[in-house]
């Protein structure tokens, strides 16, 4: 497949998989050349973007902190209030969380995120707190 260009030459529309070869033509000759892409391209892509709900990201980036029981999300309009309830106070906890906050803020910054980290320290939740939201993820 090509693309015509306004001086009557082609553009050959490459593959990025290993290199990307574009031709030119006019009327007196033909030209090839092979492009390799950008080392971020090689192989796969290094960055992509989906457009997935808020909600569902903040329960997949909370999933990988194990020690993680529930995650509960609410939102007013640009803000989002995301409380993270845990068994008890950690610092490597605390930090792993973080980690991941910092991935969600960091994938919508567009919003603004509150976070609070619960710890239950051997009590029910209803005991601690009346969760808001949505439950996006469900402890172990």
């Amino acid at each position: 497949m090509g693309c015509a260009t306004a001086n009557n030459s082609v553009n050959e529309i490459p593959s990025w998989t290993d290199g990307m070869r574009v031709s030119a033509r006019n009327e007196e000759k033909t030209e090839v050349k092979k492009i390799k892409p950008a080392p971020l391209f090689s192989g796969s892509l290094a960055c992509a973007f989906l457009n997935i709900p808020p909600e569902a990201y903040i329960g997949f980036q909370m999933s990988f902190v194990s020690e993680v029981k529930s995650v509960f999300v609410s939102r007013d309009k640009d803000l989002y209030c995301v409380v993270i309830v845990v068994d008890s106070r950690d610092l490597a906890l605390n930090r792993r969380i973080f980690e991941q906050q910092r991935a969600i803020m960091h994938y919508y910054r567009q919003f603004v995120f509150d976070f609070y980290i619960v710890p239950l320290m051997g009590r029910n939740l209803s005991d601690v707190m009346s969760p808001k939201g949505t439950q996006v993820l469900c402890g172990k």
